[in-house]
């Protein structure tokens, strides 16, 4: 699965998709009191357009004392495969740098 790349590709990276990707986060996190929302919105909407396998996706921000810096998301889905469908989720965690580490 891609979803790293997909996640820290940013709208305008590719001359041949050019909403391939995320917007870039300050694009969504400006002058917004619901930017964990737009983030939320943004990650679910990308990968419904980009990412074919995964259907019935969720994502929801992660809320953990030990991650109190940290903007972290838990994306929930299932993946259609040869083998049929399956339950999958992954955590993601938004660096300083804006960049998106995807763990499964």
């Amino acid at each position: 699965m891609q979803l790293g790349r997909l996640l820290n590709a940013r709208h305008g990276m590719s001359e041949a998709l050019p909403d391939y990707g995320l917007p870039a986060l300050t694009d969504l996190t400006t002058g917004r009191t619901d930017y964990v929302h737009a983030v939320e919105e943004a990650i679910r909407t990308t990968i419904d357009k980009y990412e074919p396998r995964l259907r019935r996706v969720r994502v929801a921000r992660v809320v953990d004392d030990e991650l109190v810096h940290t903007l972290a998301f838990r994306v929930d889905a299932v993946l259609v495969s040869q083998s049929g469908e399956h339950r999958v989720w992954y955590q993601t965690e938004v660096s300083g740098a804006g960049e998106f580490d995807v763990n499964d």
